[in-house]
């Protein structure tokens, strides 16, 4: 009997709607001084590129909490730049069921970004949310990588930064992922 080996497409799944799609990503490095980083990413209805985040959180010691500042921030970027309809994705499952009103914050400080991320999501005609694979979430996940080695924020508009380009590019074309890879 052969091996076989299961696998997944992952590809960019145009929003609809002329909506653009944010992708955001926190990423809490094994120290013990708390040191994260956060991502976000805005394409439009097309996949193209159109801004970007990178920033270092610093004593945030709560992964909920930096993925949830990475969203404030992606909304506020999307806000500025006057897009109606949005899609959310994250892969990050806490914060989606938290945006789906699934789970009860516990720390109060996840409570205060929770409302205020609800408040920037209300000032859009259309929303939607969705949970991704985080190989589907790859280029945010990259952002918040490199926001955690930086010591001020980065931020991209039209022109993608080459460390993600290439992910952004597989997005589009897609890329076959086993099963087994988390």
């Amino acid at each position: 009997m052969e091996n076989v080996m299961l696998v997944r497409r992952v590809a960019w799944v145009t929003p609809g709607d002329d909506s653009w799609r944010l992708n955001f990503a926190g990423y809490s490095a094994s120290v013990p001084n708390g040191d994260a980083g956060i991502g976000c990413i805005l394409r439009d209805q097309n996949a193209l590129f159109k801004a970007g985040y990178a920033a270092p959180i610093r004593d945030s010691g709560n992964v909920t909490k930096t993925e949830l500042i990475s969203l404030k921030i992606g909304l506020e970027i999307a806000l500025r730049l006057g897009i109606d309809y949005l899609e959310i994705a994250g892969d990050y499952s806490i914060v989606i069921r938290l945006l789906l009103g699934e789970l009860l914050p516990l720390p109060p400080s996840v409570q205060v970004l929770l409302e205020e991320c609800y408040h920037f999501l209300a000032q859009f005609r259309s929303t939607r949310i969705r949970q991704l694979h985080i190989h589907a979430n790859k280029p945010a996940n990259k952002l918040a990588i490199i926001g955690a080695e930086l010591e001020e924020p980065l931020h991209w508009v039209d022109k993608a930064p080459p460390e993600i380009a290439e992910s952004l590019l597989a997005d589009v074309i897609g890329r076959w992922m086993p099963l087994a890879d988390p």
